[in-house]
């Protein structure tokens, strides 16, 4: 019973495509204040993902957004 939770689980996203599998946040560098992230995507479908984007927001130890200088958005599409 569990096994077949399981797997109806991992296979439920197969009719809308990804989903996210799993996800981890690092310092980039003990010297900077950058921080990076990688992701693992899932693909149930035997469909070709060529593209794929990702929107992030960042937050500050205080829980406030991070904005950019340059944009002036909290939202950054990688």
């Amino acid at each position: 019973m569990e096994l077949q939770k399981a797997l109806d689980f991992v296979e439920s996203p197969a009719s809308k495509g990804v989903t996210l599998w799993d996800y981890t946040l690092y310092d980039e560098s003990e010297y900077t204040d950058g921080t990076s992230f990688e992701i693992k995507l899932y693909n149930p479908t035997k469909k070709i993902i060529k593209y794929c984007w990702i929107s992030l927001t960042g937050y500050n130890p205080v829980e406030d957004k991070i904005i950019d200088r340059k944009t002036g958005s909290s939202v950054v599409s990688v």
